[in-house]
Formats: C-alpha cells, structure tokens, sequence
C-alpha cells in the first residue's frame, strides 16, 4: 500500500512499523499537506477498504499517476456542478480515491 501511494501521489513515509513476518501494522505517510495513517490486513484484522476524496494541485496528473501506479479507473476527471474537477481510482487493495481540484466556487 505505502508503495502505491508513493508512486500514485507522491505519498512520503514518514515511519513504518512492522511485523516479524514483514507485514506493515503501521505506517504514516504524508501526502501534500496531509498525513494519512494505516496499517495492512492479518491475523484477526481483516481488510476493511475505504474511499477518500483528495484535493490536489492538478487532478488530471495525478489520475494518470494513480493508473500508471497499478490503479483501475472508477471515473475520469471531468468538472462537476459543485465547483471541483474530480475523477475516481480504485487503488490494488480494493480502496477508492476521488482525486479533485477545485475549479470554481458556485452559489449553495
């Protein structure tokens, strides 16, 4: 996971702690301003997939990254009526990230 997300948005590690076996329990990484914080399924602790939805300086970049990463195509970037540009990656694991960049402010 914290591979993906390094080749996927620039994801840095910030520390990682793992079992005898290699398996991550515990990891932090940041991505931009953000620290994101996770650990892999084993033993009793089994998957449990997510969806996120993250601003970024250039959603369409960073979509083809998270493709180019090993990601499949949830939604292509395309602007929204709510002001952010966003398209959708479900990343290896089985988790969903909805990539937006904010475009336009718009009237609620």
């Amino acid at each position: 996971m914290v591979d993906f997300l390094k080749r996927a948005f620039g994801a840095e590690e910030s520390g990682v702690y793992r079992s005898p076996d290699g398996t991550i329990v515990h990891a932090k990484v940041r991505i931009g301003s953000s620290l994101i914080e996770m650990g892999e399924a084993h033993g009793e602790y089994q998957p449990m997939p997510t969806t996120i939805y993250m601003y970024v300086e250039n959603a369409d970049a960073v979509y083809k990254a998270a493709l180019a990463a090993g990601g499949t195509s949830l939604s292509e970037p395309a602007d929204q009526p709510y002001g952010d540009r966003n398209g959708g990656v479900r990343d290896p694991f089985g988790n969903e990230w909805y990539i937006a960049t904010h475009i336009s402010d718009v009237g609620m």
